[in-house]
């Protein structure tokens, strides 16, 4: 079956609700690879390393005219990392370059890779990329790639303990980049709970329990604080989340403190599908209402000390029939990216000045 594929601007309507331009569209039969021949492409498909119809993409991250999509190996894509050049307006189907290029994501002749399995990659302040990805098909351990986004090289890379289990769809990494040289990772445990540390100064990690297994998480700074705050949700409960400071993650004593932070019993708040802006301090994330079913988005100033009196609420009406937002990015314009599932359709939003539809934030 073709399914239709868009990248949509999300343009500003009302304070209640937003209207929809399409960007970019793609039936999934036409949504690739920049292959480097035809040949090769013809290759992929016979022996079945690229199947279009399993082109899913499973996250977003922004780097100023790059957007980066991760694909899950689990459907066959050889390639778990490519991008698009969002200022590239001279096709309305673009192709999916490999990054940073083919010869990463092939193997060589002892069936290796240099990029994995990569499940989500982070933009940092700093411009480094940060792929989350499991080692290799036999060894099930997560590993962290860092790239250097002004060179496309690899500048790090880390293996966590054999502890730390790959979890396909339900492992998160979420990073603190206040100081480039000073900078942290955190990865949820899902097999154990709790979180585990990376540290880029000490290039080591440490486990924090005392958790249960930590599903979806977001990390937004303090403006008067040197510590950020890590919101996350566990699997075993949607309709509420939890916050730490991360003052306490970088603690190897694990001298955790976490704070209950409750929004609305009968109503389903997604972390999956988040994104913070620093330059406005607003957090925006996916909101299931109980009525009808109905899809919002969330948009919390954090200065607000209660979350419920500061969060604003707007419908995407172009999109109600929207079943599952995947994931949410902000651009360096303040622009926000959203991609969702809207029946047999992939869609990606960008919604400019997401901030205007806020009130009170």
């Amino acid at each position: 079956m073709l399914k239709l594929v868009f990248i949509l601007q999300l343009l500003y309507a009302s304070t209640s609700s937003v209207g929809l331009e399409v960007v970019y569209e793609w039936w999934t039969d036409n949504m690739e690879y920049a292959f480097p021949s035809q040949e090769f492409r013809n290759e992929s498909i016979a022996n079945g390393t690229f199947i279009p119809e399993d082109f899913k993409i499973n996250g977003l991250a922004l780097h100023k005219h790059r957007l980066f999509i991760t694909l899950p190996r689990g459907l066959k894509n050889f390639v778990t990392v490519a991008y698009i050049n969002v200022n590239d307006t001279s096709t309305m189907s673009p192709k999916f370059m490999p990054y940073p290029g083919w010869e990463s994501h092939l193997p060589d002749e002892r069936g290796e890779r240099l990029i994995g399995q990569v499940f989500r990659a982070r933009v940092d302040c700093c411009d480094r990329l940060w792929l989350l990805e499991k080692v290799s098909e036999n060894d099930g351990r997560l590993r962290i790639i860092v790239m250097d986004l002004n060179s496309d090289k690899i500048i790090r890379t880390y293996t966590f303990p054999a502890a730390l289990h790959f979890v396909q769809f339900f492992n998160w990494v979420v990073v603190e980049d206040g100081e480039c040289d000073n900078t942290f990772a955190y990865v949820n445990d899902y097999s154990s709970g709790g979180f585990w540390t990376y540290s880029w100064a000490e290039d080591d990690s440490w486990h924090i329990d005392g958790y249960e297994k930590i599903g979806d998480m977001i990390l937004a700074p303090n403006v008067d604080d040197a510590f950020s705050t890590l919101y996350y949700q566990t699997y075993s409960n949607l309709e509420e989340y939890f916050f730490v400071s991360t003052k306490h993650l970088r603690d190897k004593r694990n001298a955790s403190s976490t704070v209950h932070l409750s929004y609305k019993e009968s109503e389903v708040i997604y972390l999956r599908a988040s994104a913070f802006d620093p330059a406005t301090n607003v957090l925006y994330n996916r909101y299931l209402s109980s009525y009808k079913n109905l899809h919002l988005l969330l948009c919390w100033n954090k200065k607000n000390e209660c979350p419920v009196k500061g969060i604003s609420k707007f419908t995407m009406n172009a999109v109600n029939n929207t079943e599952f937002e995947e994931d949410m990015a902000v651009d360096g314009q303040g622009n926000l990216w959203i991609e969702a599932k809207r029946g047999p359709k992939t869609v990606l939003l960008k919604f400019s000045s997401p901030i205007d539809v806020c009130p009170g934030v």
